[in-house]
């Protein structure tokens, strides 16, 4: 607790704690609402998109939090993914977050695909 005339030391370090608490609980209101909406007929909504253009928005939206440690590679343009594109979203952006935020190395986004089969993997390379 702060006294009546807190030093600016003590100020930013109150602050500090303050937003790191408010980051943790918002982070946690937000788990417990995707929980209870996990239930849902429409919590899931699978569609059809095109995987490459999907992946252009990933990497758009991943390229910032992995501070230019994304190395992307090409997918055929007509390949097209069945399910749900905004969970699929968060799921790999959670993924590249936490390779971003604990590991050591590149994390690397890799889009190849032939004979019809595209593979996307996500994962850490130790740095040379």
């Amino acid at each position: 607790m702060l006294g009546p005339h807190p030093s600016p030391d003590d100020l930013k370090e109150a602050v500090d704690v303050s937003l790191d608490e408010l980051d943790r609980m918002a982070r946690l209101v937000t788990d417990l609402t995707t929980l209870a909406r996990s239930d849902d007929d429409d919590f899931v909504r699978q569609d059809s998109f095109g995987l490459d253009a999907f992946l252009d928005k990933l990497e758009a939206k991943a390229r910032p939090i992995l501070n230019g440690r994304l190395v992307v590679g090409a997918t055929p343009r007509d390949a097209v993914v069945i399910g749900d594109e905004q969970r699929l979203t968060q799921a790999l952006l959670n993924l590249l977050t936490n390779a971003a935020t604990h590991g050591a190395g590149t994390s690397q986004v890799r889009r190849e695909g032939e004979d019809g089969v595209v593979s996307c993997s996500f994962g850490l390379r130790q740095r040379a």
